[in-house]
């Protein structure tokens, strides 16, 4: 969370891990939801792509 906070600008390219698998998706879905609240707050410019983002 303190590398995409600081972040100005985010290019998501796929999952963090193996996401498919629980508890291992933990990490993408926290940095997920972290990004989106950043990104509706004005904070963060988000750009997601890969054939696994959702």
């Amino acid at each position: 969370n303190e590398a995409i906070a600081s972040a100005r600008t985010l290019v998501w390219n796929g999952p963090l891990g193996a996401f498919e698998i629980a508890p291992f998706d933990k990490a993408t879905v926290a940095a997920a939801k972290h990004a989106a609240r950043l990104t509706k707050a004005g904070k963060l410019v988000s750009v997601a792509g890969g054939g696994d983002t959702v």
